[in-house]
């Protein structure tokens, strides 16, 4: 069993949600943000984060190609996340 795959998978889907949060956060936000991933482009007065929206994608696809080519690694990953949600779902009550 190769642990770096499993690692892996966890990386890559860690990176995956954190820049879904962030597009999801940058489409919705009015005011000016300190920083942008260029290039963002105007609409109406609504900005669209194209960069950021360009590198969800890339991350997205990765982690879908990892998923469906790394059986070690989607079977560690998913029982962790299934064991981790049980944990915090029954902790919770």
């Amino acid at each position: 069993m190769c642990f770096g795959e499993a690692y892996a998978f966890g990386v890559i889907w860690s990176f995956t949600f954190n820049s879904l949060s962030c597009s999801s956060c940058a489409s919705k936000y009015k005011g000016d943000r300190g920083w942008k991933v260029p290039p963002n482009i105007t609409i109406a007065g609504t900005e669209i984060p194209i960069g950021l929206f360009s590198v969800m994608l890339v991350l997205l696809s990765t982690a879908l190609v990892n998923l469906a080519t790394k059986s070690v690694a989607t079977l560690a990953g998913v029982s962790f996340s299934v064991v981790f949600f049980v944990i915090f779902t029954v902790s919770k009550t």
